[in-house]
């Protein structure tokens, strides 16, 4: 039965996401999507870590931990030249201040890569670091549509 909701659960979230890059046309917008997505997928799950929702797991924070500095660093790239879609969500000031933009960046993939996936005691404040260059980031870049 557990086995049945966990596969309704998957195919949920693969729904939902097929939905949010449906229509979108410009390929560099929908890499990144796909990018960013990545990025939500694995804060996510260290999300639910720090606020105790799921209990500490070094192997799911070393697997979020490898996913978010892989899809950090694709970032830049990605967001690089500007595209524009009607289902983007990136602010055009990510271009009109794109060294703003990567520092950011940085300031993720460095909080990340500091942290521990080992040290349960320390985990709390460090997601905190990554969480907080994300919410700056989203605050300047990002638009709900």
């Amino acid at each position: 039965m557990v086995r049945y909701g966990i596969l309704a659960g998957a195919l949920a979230v693969m729904a939902t996401t097929t939905l949010a890059h449906t229509g979108v046309k410009d390929a560099q917008v929908l890499a990144r999507m796909e990018v960013m997505k990545r990025i939500g997928d694995a804060t996510d799950a260290l999300e639910d870590i720090a606020t105790g929702r799921v209990a500490f797991d070094a192997g799911a924070v070393a697997a979020a931990r490898a996913s978010l500095l892989a899809a950090g660093g694709e970032t830049i790239a990605v967001f690089t030249p500007p595209a524009d879609d009607p289902k983007s969500e990136a602010r055009r000031a990510i271009w009109d201040s794109f060294d703003r933009f990567e520092a950011l960046t940085q300031d993720m993939i460095m909080a990340t890569d500091a942290l521990d996936p080992t040290d349960s005691a320390a985990f709390a404040a460090q997601y905190s670091k990554i969480e907080a260059t994300c919410v700056a980031c989203h605050k300047a870049y990002r638009a709900k549509r």
